[in-house]
């Protein structure tokens, strides 16, 4: 005794058919991320414990990581070591990774063991900065970048980096705004624009300072010490990418001088324009600007010492030496073990920084 047949009905059979299917795929598509999660948290705890299945493919191709920071000279210190013509240039041998307007990210920290970094007074840097980034100069910028509004507007508001950092950084503020015709708008974009707060395409060098590029590195002192740091100082370029070079193992000095790198040019005479004859070029900053520079600049001048500290291509003569140029600039925050003051972001943009006999007390 056979049931008899029974005929489903079409619509009932397309929607359970449906139904099992995408059911069917949610079980899939659950089972795969469980997977695949595994084994990233897998691979990750082996980079914690250092190493990774990945390692030795990847470290096939790279050996050195090398950051370069925005206004220290990175463009012409690679030119430099990418020469392959150079039968002893060791560094180039290793396979350098390249870092510049990003952080390298989690995964390539942990598995790079070597570390070069371009480095530069963090004073000099600011006004190296403020002079690549002014208006009046971007005809001669190799990029031709039209201004920005708010690149235009800062400029406007302080007529050099003197009066900038003497009277912009002071001035208390009602509002942290960026409503332009507000009477607080100048000062606070200002201070925003020096600590690294503010992203804008013609200021970008202003935002991707050292905090910004070596935090990943540097955040954790166990962490930094099982890593070989190598600083390449702007003030002497040749000699730091030469000694990092025998410390590679190559011998004697195998640079002869540095392929630098014109950020500046002359497209109607086809030829570099020199620093000096751009049509902004003041460097100049009053004794009252330059203690408010060093202060805001507190924590940027910290974690330049502490490259300086860590590098191991650097005698401690050298260091010294970079040390004592600071101090000529920031005598109290070139002093080792300094704590900067602790203010609120918001704090200080809003308030200002105290008189220069308080930041000097203070620091």
């Amino acid at each position: 005794n056979l049931l008899p047949f029974r005929k489903l009905d079409p619509r009932t059979a397309s929607w359970k058919t449906t139904a099992l299917t995408f059911a069917a795929v949610l079980h899939v598509a659950l089972l795969l991320s469980i997977v695949f999660g595994i084994a990233e948290h897998s691979r990750l705890l082996f980079i914690r414990k250092g190493y990774d299945p990945k390692r030795v493919a990847w470290e096939g191709i790279h050996k050195l990581g090398f950051i370069h920071i925005g206004k220290c000279g990175g463009v012409s210190a690679k030119q430099t070591i990418m020469d392959t013509s150079l039968t002893n240039n060791e560094i180039v041998k290793r396979g350098v990774r390249s870092y510049h307007m990003d952080p390298p990210p989690a995964l390539h920290v942990g598995l790079l063991q070597d570390w070069m970094i371009t480095i530069r007074n963090p004073i000099a840097r600011i006004q190296s900065n403020w002079i690549y980034s002014h208006p009046a100069n971007n005809q001669y910028r190799r990029d031709h970048t039209k201004p920005t509004w708010r690149q235009t507007l800062l400029y406007q508001c302080y007529s050099s980096l003197d009066d900038a950092a003497t009277n912009g950084l002071v001035t208390p503020v009602n509002t942290v705004t960026e409503n332009k015709t507000s009477d607080d708008y100048c000062p606070s974009v200002l201070r925003r624009v020096i600590v690294g707060e503010l992203e804008d395409d013609q200021l970008i060098h202003f935002r991707r300072n050292y905090r910004y590029h070596l935090t990943p590195l540097l955040k954790n002192d166990e962490f930094i010490q099982k890593k070989n740091i190598y600083a390449v100082r702007t003030e002497h370029m040749l000699e730091d990418l030469n000694s990092i070079n025998q410390a590679f193992g190559a011998s004697g000095d195998v640079f002869s001088q540095v392929k630098n790198f014109d950020h500046f040019w002359n497209v109607s005479t086809n030829t570099p324009v020199l620093t000096t004859n751009l049509p902004y070029n003041n460097r100049t900053v009053s004794p009252e600007g330059m203690a408010h520079l060093c202060w805001i600049l507190c924590d940027e001048i910290q974690i330049y010492k502490r490259v300086l500290e860590l590098a191991k291509n650097l005698r401690e003569d050298e260091k010294e030496e970079s040390l004592q140029q600071l101090a000529q600039q920031c005598p109290q925050q070139a002093q080792s073990n300094l704590i900067c003051p602790m203010r609120t972001r918001d704090d200080w943009i809003r308030n200002g920084i105290p008189s220069t006999a308080a930041v000097v007390a203070s620091s």
